[in-house]
């Protein structure tokens, strides 16, 4: 409770070279930022989980890698954003559309402490559909998604 309570009155932050202004939570310890990226609709929320020193460089190139495996156009979700799609869309008793890219915009993700081995990685992404007022976040291993959540 103690640490919720400094988070609130005495925020550390960090003008990191590549995430740029980062907030530190030392309750959940993990630093919290919103960028903006070329190609995305709106601001990604980012979670990284990283002590008071901050994001290391194993971090900024994963980050860079999600980027752009989700811009290669994230296959490894395709078949449950499909499914989310048959139950969410109000075109939902339609088939899906081949490409669902521009039906689900990214959100936000977290980035782990140790990222790499990439396939040993667990991290979460998110995506806001532009068919409902959801949020779809998945709870991923490396590439693989093992379950997700909706919220909203």
């Amino acid at each position: 409770m103690l640490e919720f309570l400094k988070d609130l009155m005495f925020p550390i932050t960090m003008d990191h070279p590549f995430f740029g202004q980062i907030r530190y939570l030392r309750s959940v310890e993990w630093w919290e930022t919103e960028r903006h990226e070329e190609g995305f609709s709106g601001a990604l929320s980012l979670v990284i989980e990283a002590g008071p020193e901050g994001p290391t460089e194993e971090q900024v190139r994963f980050y860079q890698e999600v980027l752009a495996w989700y811009r290669r156009g994230h296959p490894e979700l395709q078949p449950i954003l499909r499914d989310l799609w048959s139950n969410w869309s109000e075109e939902g008793g339609e088939e899906p559309p081949a490409d669902l890219r521009s039906h689900h915009h990214l959100a936000g993700l977290t980035i782990p402490r140790q990222p790499f081995p990439i396939e040993e990685a667990e991290w979460s992404i998110s995506v806001q559909p532009t068919y409902d007022d959801h949020q779809f976040t998945f709870q991923m291993k490396g590439w693989s998604s093992w379950g997700h959540t909706v919220d909203g």
